[in-house]
């Protein structure tokens, strides 16, 4: 049997490069400008944010990481229910202290959403190399910044992220671009969280069947 202590929080860290629409696609989900969404590699902690029905900001210090927990009862929030999502520094970073955020946050993750920035169009070898070590767990793929590019754009940087992630991962979820400027907003990012947690779901309640 399951054990009653459990966790049942389902962690999903939004990875990426820097500047690639990781913050601005939370910022949306917040109906709020909460994250530093600056070019320059700003972000040196870990933000996690979750629903709850009152507004609460806490932040304490773990492993000398410095996590922020933001709960909002913002309507777009409530899809997360138990989700927390997680964002963190850049996977190109060199910074120690960004290092240090990144391999907390990876080594604490359930599921993954890899944000691509589509005028990049490919995912940098040093990226795919550090996420290879958790191709064991589910991952959900956006191109981000889509209203900055052409249709026909989009289905290129697509089809080369397709074979990317393809080589390697075997849990991937691919949704396609989003964007966070047109009026229905980032409907796949929305999609790829409910996905992944289906995904985590139906994974622990394997693992769990194993261990009775």
């Amino acid at each position: 049997m399951a054990k009653s202590s459990e966790r049942t929080e389902i962690n999903i860290v939004l990875v990426g490069e820097f500047s690639s629409g990781k913050s601005s696609l939370l910022n949306w989900l917040m109906e709020n400008e909460v994250l530093d969404v600056d070019i320059i590699p700003t972000t040196s902690e870990i933000y996690k944010i979750s629903y709850d029905s009152k507004e609460s900001e806490k932040s304490h210090l773990v492993e000398g990481i410095k996590i922020y927990e933001l709960r909002y009862p913002f309507n777009r929030l409530k899809i997360l229910k138990n989700v927390v999502l997680w964002d963190i520094p850049g996977l190109n970073s060199s910074d120690e202290v960004h290092e240090k955020c990144i391999d907390y946050a990876l080594n604490h993750a359930d599921a993954f959403i890899l944000v691509v920035d589509c005028s990049a169009g490919t995912i940098k070898k040093n990226s795919l190399d550090r996420l290879i070590r958790y191709v064991d767990k589910p991952i959900a793929v956006l191109i981000s910044k889509a209203d900055k590019a052409t249709f026909a754009q989009i289905k290129r940087v697509e089809q080369q992220i397709r074979k990317e992630i393809d080589k390697y991962f075997k849990n991937a979820i691919f949704f396609g671009a989003t964007t966070v400027i047109i009026e229905n907003g980032a409907t796949d990012f929305i999609e790829a969280i409910e996905r992944l947690l289906n995904e985590v779901k139906k994974k622990k309640k394997t693992e769990n069947s194993k261990e009775t």
